[in-house]
This record gives C-alpha cells, sequence and structure tokens, in this order.
C-alpha cells in the first residue's frame, strides 16, 4: 500500500507538472491569437467593403477560418502575406483547441491519480489501525515479546562495507531510532523507499522515488 500511494503520488505530481507547462503555453497561444485578430479583422473589413460574394469576408462568414482559408486560396482572393496570415491564425486556433482539450485530460489525470493515493493512505492507516488495537488487547508480557527492537535499541554496524556501499550502510544506522510514515521524505520521518534514496545518495548514487522505480534503476 506504501508502494501504491508512491507511486500514485508521483503520478499526480508529474500529470500536475504537466498541467502547469500545458497551461503556460496555452496562454501564449491565446496570447498570439489575440495580437492577430486585429490583422484578420482587418482584412475582413476591407473585403466586405468590396461586396463580393467570392470574397474573403464572404468566405469567412460562411464557414471557417480554416474553410475560409482553403476556399479563397483556390480562387486567387488572397495574397501571399493574407494567406500566411490566415494559415498561421488558423494554425493557433488549431493549437489552443488541441492544447486546451489536452489540458482537460491532464487535469482529470492528476485529481485519479490524486484519488488513488489517498484510498491507499486510508487503507493504510485503517490495517495500521488495526494492528496497534491488537497490541493494545495484548498483555504487556506480550507486548514485549512482540516488541520489534524500535527506538535506537543495540544495533552495531559489522557490515565491514567500504566505499558507496559503506556510505549508504553507515547512512541508514545513522536514521535508527527514526520514525516511520508513508510517503515520508525525512529527515527525521521515512518510508522505506525515501530511505534507500537518501541512503544511496550518500554514496552519490541518484535513485528514483518508489520502489519498483528503483528496483529498475538497478
Amino acid at each position: 500500500l506504501a508502494e501504491k500511494y508512491n507511486q500514485a503520488k508521483e503520478d499526480h505530481d508529474a500529470a500536475q507538472e504537466k498541467l502547469e507547462d500545458l497551461q503556460e503555453d496555452k496562454q501564449d497561444t491565446q496570447d498570439k491569437i489575440e495580437g492577430m485578430q486585429e490583422d484578420v479583422r482587418g482584412l475582413a473589413n476591407a473585403a466586405y467593403t468590396n461586396a463580393d460574394y467570392g470574397s474573403p469576408a464572404y468566405l469567412l462568414s460562411s464557414g471557417g477560418p480554416a474553410d475560409a482559408l482553403e476556399q479563397a486560396a483556390d480562387l486567387g482572393y488572397l495574397s501571399d502575406n493574407q494567406r500566411q496570415t490566415l494559415e498561421e491564425f488558423t494554425e493557433q486556433k488549431d493549437k489552443l483547441d488541441d492544447l486546451t482539450a489536452e489540458a482537460a485530460d491532464t487535469e482529470d489525470e492528476a485529481k485519479d491519480k490524486l484519488d488513488e493515493a489517498e484510498e491507499a493512505k486510508d487503507e493504510a492507516e485503517k490495517k495500521i489501525e488495526k494492528q496497534e488495537d491488537l497490541l493494545n488487547d495484548l498483555t504487556a508480557e506480550q507486548q514485549e515479546a512482540a516488541d520489534t527492537g524500535g527506538g535506537t535499541g543495540n544495533a552495531v554496524n559489522n557490515s565491514n562495507a567500504s566505499g558507496g556501499a559503506g556510505a549508504a550502510v553507515d547512512f541508514v544506522y545513522a536514521q535508527i531510532g527514526d520514525a516511520y510514515s508513508m510517503g515520508a521524505n525525512g529527515p527525521d520521518v521515512w518510508d522505506c523507499s525515501s530511505l534507500v534514496q537518501a541512503a544511496w545518495a550518500e554514496a552519490g548514487v541518484s535513485l528514483p522515488r518508489t520502489t519498483y522505480d528503483q528496483v529498475n534503476a538497478g
């Protein structure tokens, strides 16, 4: 459950970061469109004065920018400069539509991943609460027997590891007595994969945050 929580949280953060980038790109595109609208309106207004039903103004009002561009270009009504203006305007409009749709999907994905993380956390907390209830029902002698040796204890580092591995092991032993909490990142409260990540960072090895990603990293 801790791994499921961490992975969902990572996925949520990645989706949220992507959403922020999309929103920036969307705003830039919107700014470009607004900057071009005056030129497009000027082109249409100028064409209206001719009252030509084959003019770009008529085509713009009866179709959409993309259709009008295609028809006007085929009929030869647009100069190269005018055609380029409408092409760029149409491209930016299409890009804005695509960004809007992608942003909406990404926002939904981020929300789904956050919900998934919270569900895993809630389920884990319920299981922890159940275990605590079981421990509280034990006698003092039974509780002592069930004690896993938390706290600083008398752990001695006999690994004789050296180099990077030694640095990682030394770091882990230095954290004995710290607390555990799902999703925690230290320095005094950890979960399993955050402790592994931090320990190997001491050895100069960069590992991803979640357990399965760490396994795949080698």
